[in-house]
């Protein structure tokens, strides 16, 4: 076969009314267009993938860009939009799938692995559900959002302590900052929306990243309903 870079964008194949000696592909417009483009940077194609590149690469193989938004490129069609549905009262958080931008940096390593290969659901509220994948298909997706979003901190988990588990219960209750009100706890039902289970987000968030959401949710999120906490008050109380 000849080298890349001897391709002609126009010719053989490529060319708007292809040679007798040249293959017949019955190419529309937008396809020889795709394929021109992909000759005309070849050079390019021979150089190492950024790991946001080859992040982007396996979301855009494994076609979770059908639902999912990252770096400005994905979302349900607009004929499929309205088919998606959930918990109306968290709005359109409660029923489209979230966001990736930035995930490599808001998950832990292992919880993205789990997300992406094993079963189960964070998000119940959502009636739209991940497909499960074969661990060969995705064993470079968790490690390439991982290397391409930079972390806020050192991903370090407290130690456990007795006295902390109390603290967390007073914090998280009806005398504290209500949180109970909104999120689940092991599985026992919140006393209003079904939101995340608190539970969870140990395993699953990166501690730098579960702070600067508690403190400024809105920056992170535009239009979620978590309500921002006053961190000084938190760390005192």
């Amino acid at each position: 076969a000849p080298a890349w870079e001897s391709l002609r964008p126009n010719a053989g194949c490529l060319a708007e009314t292809p040679s007798p000696h040249s293959a017949r592909y019955a190419l529309d417009s937008a396809q020889r267009e795709t394929l021109r483009e992909v000759v005309a940077h070849a050079q390019e194609l021979r150089e190492p993938l950024t790991a946001a590149a080859r992040a982007q690469h396996d979301l855009t193989r494994l076609n979770c860009t059908a639902c999912h938004v990252r770096a400005g490129v994905g979302r349900p069609r607009p004929e499929v939009l309205a088919s998606f549905s959930g918990n109306g009262d968290l709005g359109e958080e409660g029923r489209l799938p979230p966001s990736l931008d930035g995930v490599g940096a808001k998950l832990r390593r292992e919880a993205l692995e789990k997300v992406l290969a094993r079963p189960g659901s964070a998000r119940p509220y959502l009636h739209a559900r991940m497909p499960r994948f074969a661990s060969a298909q995705v064993s470079g997706l968790a490690a390439a959002l991982d290397e391409a979003d930079v972390r806020r901190g050192e991903d370090q988990i407290p130690e456990f302590a007795a006295d902390l588990v109390e603290a967390g219960r007073r914090l998280g209750g009806a005398g504290g900052l209500n949180c109970a009100q909104c999120h689940p706890v092991a599985g026992t039902a919140s006393r209003g929306i079904q939101s995340m289970d608190l539970t969870l987000m140990a395993e699953r968030l990166d501690p730098a990243w579960f702070r600067a959401w508690m403190e400024n949710p809105l920056v992170m999120r535009a239009g979620t309903r978590m309500s921002a906490l006053n961190m000084r008050g938190i760390s005192q109380r």
